[in-house]
């Protein structure tokens, strides 16, 4: 186990050739070393003789085996006088969450790496008292969890085994689209790791910019291109990303003040609930069996047979440094009933942690569902891994999209100003699997109009070419655009709607709006048949009635005062409904 730590980075150089990781060991002898009193941590100061010693390796290996340069390089985010660690199998005496506490300590308050590292120690001591930790993501090697055995095997989640179900799948315990190639439960069927894939959606969702942003590489090998209201991530090759920002959402003043904060609200939909939901089924795929008996109520909850209309916030933080994969830390508490949860949890994700309850444990007695019945308790993790935590909802059940707030830097080629009407910002055909599905209004039950809800609604552009005289004819001509995707395991539609207006010679163009709208439908399974490639003509019907409704909401204050005032595209309904247009609607499933 090699890990190289400092507060701007972390990486694991375990699958570096050994006679790379023995020559860096062997050069770490040589760097400026951090010595408390007699003993070593493997901690040093980054210098001048640190560049030399670097500089030397890097001439050594680079035309050998060129991995050296992510090493070497590693050390360009560092300044003379910072403090990194290097950890191995050598020093047991630190671990990742000392050497980040004292890393901490040292940068924030000037407190020495020896004293840091005792006050870690002590504080953790008093934690280890009160709870039974189980770490999970720190070992070199893969993490198992449950039963080798397929015949013996039970299901953490439906309680079933062989023959009623197969095993043939080793679930990952944290997705494996979120970094994480090491850890495993035996026990989650086939069934129930399809079915809950649905909930764990919610969380890599939640995380997607940061997957593109870190390269953390999908299982088709690919950096994953990012959708979002104001920019949207795109690669550039294999192993490049770069973000693209929607100019006319931008600060005015962004030309001349090229460094300013900007939120990002990305395209796909989810609930804080089932965000939730996936970060507790972690712990569920992860806790030693001993304790799955008081989890039956949570185990319920996540399978959706326990409703629960109150949950207590999650706690994140975000890191200046990235985890290079998933770490899972659970507490289970050694006196259950004294005024603490029974079981807590800190997951770390490339640069941000969760940490959280897990609820309905039977030993808890419904007493912590509210965030003030949880100020205690956090106390005691605050000492140890400090108090700048943020709450997130974990209650709501509405869909929304996720948004992270980033500082943008204009002169940083990573960022690209573009304006919204560019083909950029248009979803990748690859992300659509387009087939053509026919409108069947026979085969499919009735579907009304609160069975279907709009959720989310993006101007993409809008423009008026040019006004008409009134002394000009009336009539105008319309070109429509409609494209539907289908995201079935969110029940959700997306719509990418345009119309172009022009003249009554259909020769100049008057003015055009392009919107997208996310649709919610309830129990949307009913209304599609993926088999036999239909879906309910009356769907579409009432989503072409809602996206007219919705483009008029825009239209109608923009052109007002126009000579274009009273268009009312909802006017064309029963036009559109009746004509060759319903045929030309392209609808895909969004893979």
């Amino acid at each position: 186990m090699i890990y190289l730590y400092s507060l701007k980075s972390i990486i694991n150089l375990d699958n570096y050739l050994p006679e790379i990781q023995q020559d860096i060991l062997s050069l770490s002898n040589r760097f400026t070393p951090l010595c408390i009193g007699s003993e070593h941590y493997g901690g040093y100061v980054y210098n001048d003789k640190t560049k030399l010693l670097l500089d030397s390796l890097e001439m050594k290996w680079k035309s050998v085996n060129a991995s050296i340069l992510k090493f070497t390089r590693w050390f360009h985010k560092l300044q003379n006088g910072d403090v990194f660690f290097i950890l191995t199998d050598k020093n047991p005496d630190i671990d990742h969450d000392a050497a980040l506490y004292a890393l901490n300590e040292y940068n924030k308050k000037n407190i020495s790496i020896e004293e840091s590292i005792k006050k870690y120690k002590t504080l953790f001591a008093t934690l280890s008292e009160k709870y039974k930790i189980y770490s999970y993501g720190k070992k070199t090697v893969k993490e198992f969890v449950g039963e080798k055995q397929k015949s013996k095997r039970v299901c953490r989640f439906c309680g079933k085994s062989m023959p009623d179900v197969s095993f043939n799948h080793i679930a990952h315990a944290v997705g494996e689209s979120l970094g994480n190639h090491r850890l495993f439960c035996y026990e989650e069927c086939d069934i129930c790791n399809g079915r809950l894939s649905q909930i764990e959606q919610d969380l890599t969702a939640m995380m997607d910019v940061r997957r593109a942003t870190f390269g953390v590489k999908n299982k088709k090998k690919d950096i994953p291109e990012v959708e979002g209201d104001n920019f949207c991530i795109r690669r550039k090759g294999k192993d490049d990303i770069k973000m693209y920002l929607k100019e006319e959402m931008l600060p005015s003043t962004y030309k001349t003040n090229p460094v300013f904060d900007l939120r990002l609200e990305t395209s796909k939909l989810m609930t804080n609930h089932n965000f939730y939901k996936a970060l507790v089924k972690i712990t569920i795929d992860l806790i030693p069996s001993e304790y799955l008996p008081h989890l039956r109520n949570t185990i319920a909850w996540i399978n959706g047979k326990l409703g629960l209309p109150k949950t207590p916030s999650c706690l994140f933080m975000v890191f200046p440094y990235v985890a290079p994969h998933p770490y899972v830390d659970i507490y289970v508490n050694k006196k259950p009933g004294n005024g603490h949860p029974f079981i807590t949890v800190i997951l770390r994700i490339l640069d941000i942690a969760y940490m959280y309850i897990i609820p309905e444990v039977d030993f808890d007695k419904g007493l912590f569902v509210s965030d003030e019945t949880l100020i205690n308790h956090w106390l005691d993790f605050y000492k140890v891994y400090g108090d700048e935590w943020i709450k997130q909802d974990t209650s709501c059940i509405n869909y929304s999209s996720p948004f992270i707030d980033v500082t943008v830097d204009l002169q940083n080629d990573f960022f690209e100003v573009r304006p919204s009407s560019n083909m950029v910002f248009n979803y990748p055909t690859s992300t659509y699997k387009i087939e053509k599905m026919e409108m069947n209004e026979v085969d499919f039950p009735s579907i009304g109009s609160n069975d279907i809800n709009v959720v989310k609604v993006t101007l993409n552009n809008f423009r008026v070419f040019r006004q008409i005289s009134i002394k000009l004819p009336y009539n105008y001509t319309m070109r429509l655009y409609m494209k539907i995707a289908i995201r079935k395991e969110q029940n959700t539609l997306i719509v990418e709607f345009q119309d172009m207006q022009y003249d009554h010679t259909d020769q100049i163009q008057l003015f055009g709006i392009y919107i997208t709208i996310r649709f919610v439908v309830n129990n949307l399974q009913n209304y599609i048949s993926y088999d036999k490639k239909q879906i309910s003509g009356d769907l579409v019907k009432l989503v072409l009635e809602k996206t007219l409704l919705e483009a008029d909401k825009f239209l109608i204050p923009k052109l007002n005062n126009t000579s274009y005032s009273h268009v009312r595209l909802i006017d064309q309904y029963q036009n559109l409904i009746n004509s060759e247009f319903m045929d030309k609607v392209k609808i895909g499933v969004y893979q």
